[in-house]
């Protein structure tokens, strides 16, 4: 493919493909259920703060919340703090994670939202009793990534002497 407007969805595709190469089904697997897990203890943790979900009760890595009056307040504190929300339908703000969110991460949110002086949630035991936000009908159960190069080239090792032989 020649030309700017293919370079980026092709660097994109080819970017993905080694991503899933790279972690595999299994690596995949435990990143998304981390991800939702994380989303649910988020999710959980701001309804604590007194925050009314909407919209939706099922989620994998994006939640949202009626903040009201508080939007503005609550992401210029986002920003202050280096977190980027999405405002929406003007009184919502929207919270994304993803493979590299942490605990800190999700505490910080807390932290962002809550009130001065509120306490805050207990990470520990939300973990101990949220589950995902995704309904089981919609949980994968079938096997998927099952060609042997997505269960076989999982270190940088593997990946570059594959990448050479290829080349070469």
């Amino acid at each position: 493919l020649h030309g700017r407007e293919h370079s980026f969805p092709t660097r994109r595709s080819s970017d993905l493909s080694m991503y899933a190469v790279y972690h595999g089904p299994h690596g995949l697997k435990r990143i998304a259920e981390r991800v939702a897990r994380y989303t649910g203890i988020l999710r959980a943790g701001l309804l604590h703060l007194g925050y009314t979900a909407g919209h939706h009760d099922t989620a994998f890595d994006t939640i949202a919340f009626n903040t009201g009056a508080q939007t503005d307040r609550i992401a210029q504190r986002a920003r202050d703090h280096g977190a980027n929300l999405r405002t929406a339908w003007g009184q919502w703000l929207c919270l994304s994670l993803d493979e590299t969110s942490t605990r800190d991460d999700v505490q910080l949110l807390w932290r962002i939202f809550a009130q001065d002086g509120q306490a805050l949630p207990d990470f520990d035991a939300l973990d101990a009793s949220t589950d995902t936000l995704i309904p089981a009908a919609l949980r994968r159960n079938s096997a998927f990534l099952t060609h042997p190069v997505f269960n076989t080239h999982h270190s940088e090792t593997e990946m570059l002497r594959r990448s050479e032989e290829h080349t070469s």
